[in-house]
């Protein structure tokens, strides 16, 4: 029996000190603080947060600060000690660091650009694109950064006019032939910021020196999280959502670019977005990642970009200059400012003429209905596609794609068959979206699809009751 109860001890013991090492394993935690709320007596807001941390526990010490989107701090705590902090003073939550997987690092193999076997279809070497020139607006440029390395390039494009120019921090001597010109645009600002300086120089000290802004590309510049605990170091961040897809649809334009040099840039946004897809090749949707629900357009926009797809995408919607004016009439802009876009003082839009913001020839469609009346109201509007491949006969179908909002709505398209016999062939169609009144607020979604068998060229639309 004494053998008995020693070994039921033991087990205890192990069961009890196992239990309290489990419950006392740290974690990392994301800690959200109310900034409006330091208390007096406190010179900064990290002394606050330190004080916080050293309430429920003597060991803990702050992994990161945050001061920019959200405020508060990071570190590593137990459960017990997590569940104290979050019921001090001026603590907004106390969450567990959650782990994503990173999407990508290898932008080619991740938009099958690179030979992958039957999946790509872009050799490495292939020089499409070599000779493009991409131009960003930004508000700064480090040059001395490795992605700005013009090693193995060759020379600049014949084709470039632009210049590299002097100015604050940025002699033109940093230029080379992959940051082949860079201008800045901050003289007139620092003139007004000069006159604010006068005219207050006599009641107190002078503004500080406004910034320099380069209107050129730059890395993601971010805060320095140098923390002796944390050894990693990194050049860049990656970031999900229009800080990554800018850079990558960037990219993909001035490849389209390179291999059709005589499209537009209307035709090049057509073919990206009629040629990119909203659901897996199983049907699945894709996903927002945010909500963990079926992507809508207002999530995706026209879906993920297909590369290959928009090499040859069949049919264009493109634009002119004249079109994004005739845009702007219907959006009632006065003569001054449409002169200052359109550089040119002999343009005004007709008075005689009967402008309307659905006949702009976009890939998608925005449809707005009334949410009150008893009748159904009708949205008409105008399209054009231009042939930009084989010879072929198009034909049209509409879906709803999600939203009990949608499947009330009814589509016409006229005509439904569209037949093109060469390339730089354009046709014309009518789109009409009728609808009865629904709850302000209602959304739905839906597709159209024009197909001569190979190519699918795609629309997303969105119905939206006011």
């Amino acid at each position: 029996m004494g053998r008995q109860r020693d070994l039921l001890r033991l087990i205890l013991w192990l069961v009890l000190f196992c239990c309290s090492a489990v419950a006392g394993e740290k974690g990392t935690y994301i800690v959200h603080m109310a900034k409006s709320q330091l208390p007096p007596g406190f010179a900064a807001h990290r002394h606050w947060y330190d004080a916080s941390l050293r309430s429920v526990s003597d060991s803990a010490d702050a992994i990161y600060y945050y001061d920019t989107v959200a405020h508060g701090f990071a570190a590593r705590l137990s459960p017990a000690e997590a569940r104290a902090l979050s019921r001090r003073h001026g603590v907004l939550s106390v969450t567990p660091e959650t782990r994503y997987e990173l999407h990508t690092t290898r932008t080619p193999e991740f938009l099958g650009l690179v030979d992958r076997g039957a999946n790509g279809f872009l050799d490495v070497d292939s020089p499409i694109g070599d000779d493009v020139v991409v131009g960003v607006l930004d508000t700064g440029v480090w040059p001395e950064r490795r992605s700005f390395d013009d090693a193995e390039l060759g020379p600049v494009p014949e084709s470039w006019k632009g210049e590299c120019e002097d100015s604050e921090d940025f002699p033109a001597v940093n230029c080379n032939r992959k940051l082949v010109g860079a201008r800045s645009f901050f003289w007139g600002y620092k003139a007004s910021v000069g006159t604010m300086e006068e005219s207050k120089e006599t009641r107190g000290p002078p503004l500080p020196p406004s910034p320099t802004l380069p209107l050129i590309y730059a890395a993601n510049a971010s805060e320095d999280i140098r923390i002796a605990v944390d050894s990693r170091r990194v050049e860049f961040n990656i970031v999900s959502g229009t800080s990554m897809s800018c850079p990558h649809v960037s990219g993909l334009a001035a490849f389209l670019k390179g291999a059709h040099p005589e499209w537009s840039p209307a035709a090049i946004r057509s073919a990206l977005m009629t040629t990119a897809y909203s659901a897996y090749a199983g049907g699945d949707a894709l996903l927002d990642a945010a909500s963990g629900r079926a992507a809508t357009p207002f999530d995706l926009g026209a879906g993920h970009v297909e590369p290959r797809r928009a090499m040859d995408p069949g049919l264009v919607y493109d634009l002119t200059a004249e079109d994004y004016l005739d845009f702007l009439c219907a959006l009632n802009y006065s003569a001054f400012r449409l002169a200052i876009l359109a550089r040119r003082s002999d343009f005004a839009c007709d008075a005689a003429r009967a402008y309307a913001v659905e006949e702009l020839n976009y890939p998608s469609f925005a449809v707005t209905f009334p949410s009150s009346g008893g009748e159904a109201s009708v949205s008409k509007h105008r399209r054009t596609l231009t042939n930009v491949g084989e010879p072929g006969t198009y034909k049209v179908t509409v879906t709803a794609s999600a939203g009990a909002a949608a499947e009330g709505v009814k589509v016409e398209v006229v005509p439904e068959e569209l037949i093109f016999g060469v390339p730089g062939e354009k046709r014309n169609y009518t789109v009409s979206f009728s609808s009865s009144a629904q709850p302000q607020g209602s959304s739905g979604f839906g597709r159209l699809e024009w197909s001569d068998g190979k190519h699918v060229v795609s629309s997303p639309v969105a119905f939206v009751w006011v």
